[in-house]
């Protein structure tokens, strides 16, 4: 959210005028994945020019990374008139020896400046990973299976529905619930925090559960 504005992420196949427009009708802002291999015009606007940017290193130990972000403001998502205008950020991320090996841009109507790029392509890059953790469940094979499609098997995955809202509480409480957000910087990845949690509904008593409580297994 933006000043209680709320901004809408999307696939590139949304980075046009419809779906934009819609979403600015809605009160909304857009962050929308943009290709310029898709997108002529502004693969044109693009091509040749210098934009400006800044380099940033982030990540943890043997996994620090490179980064540099570019921004491009006032580019037209096509030909005309008519067409919507938007600012253009992207960010390249590098391996220490400087190859390339990961790049995202978007297109997006929110003021984009020196400081803030770096937080409004995190935005856009979260889609995925919020696509992933909410829709997605591991397969019997260790692929991805999304529960809402029927790219997945379609009622294979049905029983998976009801734990949607169940990631939507745990992202509720990354949000708002101090004490975990505590473990969470102590334990760093959710599935460590979400192991230490199984073990210890499988071995400590809770007296306020209602019903019977069980007597924890013990090893002879």
């Amino acid at each position: 959210m933006v000043g209680r504005r709320p901004v809408h992420l999307g696939d590139d196949p949304y980075a046009l005028r419809p779906p934009g427009e819609a979403g600015q009708a809605a009160g909304g802002s857009l962050i929308l994945v943009c290709r310029p291999s898709g997108h002529g015009t502004l693969g044109e606007y693009l091509h040749g020019t210098e934009r400006q940017g800044k380099r940033r290193t982030a990540g943890r130990g043997s996994g620090k990374r490179p980064h540099r972000y570019r921004r491009m403001a006032g580019p037209p998502l096509r030909d005309g008139a008519d067409a919507l205008r938007v600012t253009r950020p992207e960010v390249g991320v590098a391996k220490p020896d400087g190859r390339v090996t990961c790049r995202n841009g978007f297109v997006t109507d929110l003021d984009i400046a020196h400081d803030n790029v770096v937080e409004i392509v995190a935005c856009g890059r979260a889609r995925r990973r919020i696509g992933n953790g909410t829709f997605n469940v591991p397969g019997p094979t260790g692929t991805t299976r999304s529960t809402i499609s029927d790219t997945g098997g379609g009622p294979a995955n049905l029983p998976m529905v009801p734990d949607l809202p169940a990631f939507a509480a745990h992202a509720a409480c990354d949000l708002n619930e101090t004490a975990r957000q505590r473990a969470r910087r102590t334990l760093g990845a959710r599935k460590r925090l979400s192991d230490h949690m199984r073990t210890s509904v499988a071995h400590v008593v809770f007296p306020s559960w209602a019903g019977p409580v069980a007597t924890p297994r013990h090893p002879p």
